[in-house]
């Protein structure tokens, strides 16, 4: 059976009784091609922030920075100072998070599949090939780690509309604006 491939379309035998004489065109989805620094920067924030949880936790993560990501880059969100926690006084995980060659410190196995794990949620949520769950979360809070300690919650949490609640984190983002009338 032969078949033929085109920019972004491929065109397959079909099959009529028992002769192949027909072909149909199915269309290939293209995902989008992704900056592999943004890549990194977010995959590294994942594998940081959310490297236990499961996979649904952990693109719920990388969706709220590239919410974020407007009018910035997500590198800009991720490393922007006090934003995502794992990069606070964390040089050595921030230069990781800007090389493409420097990978986070994993010190075993279950480490290593964590950031497997993260390099293809980072994948997945930059070329949208996953759903956002947090529906359009721009920020999250862990409250055990926060608990656990002793962080108090940030202002912007009392000022915020929560929108989900995912494995360890609650998501939220910025209310509404009431038109007034």
């Amino acid at each position: 059976m032969r078949s033929l491939a085109l920019i972004g379309l491929a065109i397959l035998p079909a099959m009529v009784g028992n002769a192949e004489l027909n072909f149909c065109m199915v269309r290939k989805p293209v995902a989008p091609k992704i900056n592999p620094a943004e890549h990194k920067c977010l995959a590294t924030m994942v594998y940081g922030e959310a490297q236990g949880e499961a996979v649904k936790g952990m693109v719920a993560v990388a969706y709220t920075a590239v919410n974020r990501a407007v009018k910035k880059t997500v590198c800009d969100v991720v490393l922007a100072p006090k934003q995502y926690s794992i990069f606070n006084d964390n040089p050595i995980l921030q230069a990781a998070a800007m090389s493409l060659h420097v990978e986070p410190t994993q010190k075993n196995v279950i480490d290593k599949e964590s950031w497997k794990r993260s390099l293809q949620v980072a994948q997945d949520v930059l070329e949208r090939r996953v759903p956002d769950p947090t529906n359009g979360a721009t920020h999250y809070l862990a409250p055990k780690v926060m608990k656990s300690k002793n962080y108090r919650y940030p202002k912007w949490s009392k000022k915020f509309e929560l929108v989900n609640v995912i494995d360890n984190h609650k998501f939220y983002k910025e209310p509404r604006k009431k038109n007034v009338t």
